[in-house]
């Protein structure tokens, strides 16, 4: 398993980041919504089946794209029509698709990622909660662009858990219940306070593979 390694210090990790980097940047934590996903009513019975979602420290949202229906449907599957489309007029459409090979592009690229500080929890009684978390830099995984707007019109999907010393990309225990909603990609999230606090991942890789 490659590893990307988190550039640490023993001073505050603010503190160590703005004088690697040279730049003045605010250390309040920024915020965002994150919601579970649904389509229909029965929905969250099966993703809430394990009990509540506990979402972790630590945990790294990448830029998805722009919302078509609302942060629990971001795709706005409820309109979807059998074949691909929706049922939305011929302009909405062209607009749509326009919109999702722009935002196809910045997902390819990384764009824009940032990682929860605290651990929040979902349930089907609040299906939706608001977490801190600040910005991850890194140019070996494209996430360059520095600062992220408040900006309800896009979402953020999860991407990878930072643990001990390096990014992993795997979910694959369906026992634990934030595990099997992340690796179906049933957890979105909206930035609601611009992010201006960060951490920088560090270019090298080390590879830890068997």
């Amino acid at each position: 398993m490659r590893r990307n390694i988190l550039r640490m210090g023993k001073i505050c990790l603010a503190s160590a980041i703005l004088s690697i980097l040279g730049g003045a940047a605010s250390a309040r934590a920024g915020a965002v919504e994150i919601c579970a996903s649904r389509l229909e009513a029965g929905d969250w019975d099966e993703l809430f089946s394990k009990g509540p979602i506990v979402i972790p420290a630590h945990i790294i949202f990448q830029f998805r794209g722009h919302i078509l229906g609302s942060l629990m449907d971001p795709n706005d599957q409820g309109h979807s029509l059998p074949g691909g489309g929706w049922q939305v007029s011929p302009a909405e459409v062209r607009r749509r698709n326009a919109v999702a090979r722009n935002d196809a592009n910045l997902w390819e690229s990384g764009y824009l990622a940032f990682m929860t500080v605290k651990p929040s929890k979902l349930s089907i009684e609040r299906p939706c909660a608001s977490a801190e978390v600040e910005q991850v830099l890194s140019q070996q995984w494209g996430w360059s662009k520095t600062g992220i707007a408040a900006d309800r019109s896009v979402y953020f999907g999860i991407y990878a858990v930072y643990e001990h010393g390096g990014v992993v990309t795997s979910f694959s225990d369906d026992s634990n219940p934030f595990f099997f909603a992340a690796a179906r990609g049933e957890i979105n999230a909206s930035v609601t306070s611009d992010i201006d606090n960060f951490v920088v991942l560090e270019d090298a890789l080390q590879d830890q593979s068997p």
